[in-house]
């Protein structure tokens, strides 16, 4: 049977684009594919052409490298580990 699978906890420098910048939150697109293409995520860039309410959660964009799915990972800042945003 297992233990059922449960979403991770979403602390507030994990929630949207405006907790992120508020907390100093880095965030990083990152493809597993053999490429290992990653790419930190401007903030204020993405802020502008999105919003604050927006959150990187279960998204995946298309690697530049490679043309596989990306995800996105956050650390809460620098020394400390990246953690995928994903709930599933």
């Amino acid at each position: 049977m297992g233990i059922p699978a449960r979403p991770p906890v979403r602390m507030e420098w994990m929630g949207n684009l405006g907790q992120m910048k508020k907390h100093g939150t880095r965030v990083r697109e990152v493809c597993h594919a053999p490429c290992r293409y990653y790419r930190d995520v401007d903030l204020d860039a993405a802020i502008a052409g999105v919003g604050l309410d927006f959150d990187f959660w279960d998204k995946h964009w298309i690697c530049p490298d490679c043309g596989r799915e990306t995800i996105f990972m956050c650390s809460a800042g620098p020394g400390t580990v990246f953690r995928p945003m994903l709930t599933q």
